[in-house]
């Protein structure tokens, strides 16, 4: 057994109760259990600190893997959809303490890092499936082309100004000579695999020397044929490129969190999913999904699907293994007609459905880990005004859907106005041509009584005058942080699509408008020209300018580090 540089107690000790329990129970259903289920589900409510869950069970998995003394070396893959959120969580999930040991990248650049990864013993990185498993028709990053370029300069037959005109792309040409005459390093490892498919005379080396070919001479108007059989063949060998990466990687532990917008690649019908199941196959690898709506929940009217089947899908995935999928399915149905027949029995099937599904998955609610039992959430109940016009909106509504033969749109009225210029995807869908209101800038009716009462109880505190929300817990105290002491934020649940966009759209103008009614009203399309910003960034061959006013903006951690204003205050 060897020694082990994960402190868990520390670790644990920084989690709450419930949060702890999680931990223990995921860690012992992955690694402890004689039946394993080597995936695992953390479907805790959202604002309960999944991640710090995550953090839990890495520190446990690690000290595990060292303990059993059985890999030189752990790499922790976090995958999630926002590139941004992936940066800043997997320095979140870093236990080590150490910046350098957390990495943020694309998969195909894997090779600039990897000489890195093998230096040391445990390493975090993180990808987005976007950028990551998605790339059969993109050209990608100028890194990804630069890379490819030096990759393929060495392969016999090339014209190397034809390979260096066709990865070019986008980047002027100035600027992607000076890219291609800075100097990388990479992993000759990695690629190894990679070249050896290039040079081998198959079908990808002739589509390449194919397309080499069509691009020898210096030219910005190349024909739309050239340019998407470009595109395809960069898709294809970042692919190929992505494909060696995915080797060279030891993943012993895959995070993927809400992984829900990204499902696709649970299934590996697509070659994105075939490239994401490449990564979590791996030997001995463990597979932590984090989403605190895994699956849909309900059907809904007019909806023809089974009413469980996301549900089965997630457990595919999960358990791997048909014949407990079933065990579940018929015990989701029987458990149905129970509650039905308000059988005695119900109890008991309820019991043994939860008995299956906790060795995948867990999860905790608001309401029985607050001390109060209150999900710490304050429902208010507010008393909205049904006006004549929208009646009238109702009635006009219904003629239209038994003029098209929809079905019945009640419950879209009840839940937004304006229906048929925010609907996209739905039925009742039809061009905005009312855009004189907007122009002028006149004011716009919530239209709906529900939205009427959201938009007096959100915009009724003048907070639509402040640039940004204030700190909860403020350096100093002024007139208008101490009105707004009392400010928080709003849930607002619906099943249908469409309301979000109503929701943003209407509160967002009439926010808006009184914002431009201060300053005098002007045409609404040409509100941008009447009035510039104040602070502006502007960017050439990818390079920012005027980076000088960025300081008014960008918080500066070493002046964070020698001044606390709070202490101060």
């Amino acid at each position: 057994m060897t020694e082990t540089t994960i402190d868990v107690n520390a670790e644990m000790a920084l989690l709450k109760d419930f949060q702890r329990r999680t931990v223990k129970h995921a860690f012992r259903r992955l690694y402890r259990s004689q039946y394993s289920s080597r995936r695992f589900l953390v479907a805790d409510e959202v604002g309960l600190s999944k991640t710090l869950v995550a953090r839990g069970i890495i520190a446990k998995a690690i000290d595990h893997l060292e303990k059993e003394g059985v890999v030189d070396r752990i790499d922790i893959v976090y995958v999630c959809s926002n590139a941004a959120i992936a940066q800043q969580n997997v320095n979140r999930l870093n236990v080590t303490g150490q910046q350098e040991y957390a990495l943020a990248t694309r998969l195909t650049l894997l090779p600039l890092k990897l000489h890195n990864l093998g230096a040391r013993r445990i390493n975090f990185v993180s990808f987005t499936p976007g950028t990551t498993f998605d790339l059969k028709h993109s050209t990608g990053t100028w890194r990804e082309r630069r890379l490819l370029f030096h990759l393929l300069s060495d392969v016999q037959g090339l014209d190397p100004f034809a390979l260096r005109t066709m990865l070019r792309c986008g980047v002027g040409k100035k600027r992607w000579r000076q890219l291609l005459r800075e100097p990388i390093e990479y992993d000759k490892g990695i690629v190894k695999v990679f070249l050896q498919e290039v040079r081998k005379k198959g079908e990808l080396r002739r589509e390449l020397e194919s397309v080499c070919r069509k691009f020898q001479r210096s030219k910005t108007d190349w024909p739309r044929a050239h340019i998407q059989q470009r595109n395809q063949l960069i898709g294809k060998l970042r692919r190929r490129l992505a494909s060696a990466c995915v080797d060279a990687l030891e993943p012993h532990l895959v995070i993927l969190d809400e992984f829900q917008r990204f499902k696709d690649l649970l299934s590996g019908d697509s070659e994105a999913g075939e490239l994401a199941q490449e990564l979590m196959s791996y030997p001995d690898v463990r597979v932590l999904l984090l989403s605190a709506t895994p699956y849909k929940m309900l059907t809904l009217y007019g909806e023809d699907e089974y009413h469980y089947e996301d549900f089965l899908q997630t457990l595919h995935f999960l358990y791997d293994n048909e014949r407990h999928v079933n065990q579940v399915r018929k015990g989701l149905d029987a458990y149905r007609i129970a509650l039905y027949e308000q059988d005695r029995d119900g109890v008991a099937i309820r019991d043994r459905l939860q008995g299956r599904l906790r060795k995948i998955m867990a999860r905790t609610e608001r309401v029985p880990s607050t001390k109060d039992r209150d999900a710490m959430v304050d429902e208010l109940i507010v008393e909205t005004t049904l006006l004549p016009q929208d009646l009238h909106r109702a009635s006009a509504l219904d003629g239209l859907t038994q003029a098209i033969g929809a079905q019945e749109a009640i419950e879209y009225w009840k839940s937004a106005p304006y229906l048929l210029n925010f609907m996209k995807g739905y039925k009742l869908k039809e061009q905005f041509v009312s855009d004189g209101q907007l122009r002028n800038y006149e004011e716009m009716d919530p239209g709906n009584s529900r939205l009427r009462a959201l938009v007096g109880q959100t915009l009724s505190n003048d907070e639509w005058k402040l640039l940004w929300l204030p700190a909860s817990l403020p350096y100093s105290q002024s007139e208008i942080s101490a009105k707004l002491a009392s400010m928080s934020k709003s849930l607002v649940f619906s099943t249908w699509n469409v309301v979000p966009d109503v929701i943003a759209a209407v509160c967002s103008y009439i926010a808006e408008r009184r914002r431009v009614e201060l300053g005098g009203f002007t045409d609404y399309f040409k509100l941008h020209e009447a009035r510039k910003g104040l602070l502006t960034f502007r960017r050439t061959d990818e390079c920012m300018e005027s980076m000088s006013t960025l300081q008014m903006l960008y918080p500066s951690p070493t002046l964070a580090k020698l001044i606390d204003p709070l202490r101060l205050a």
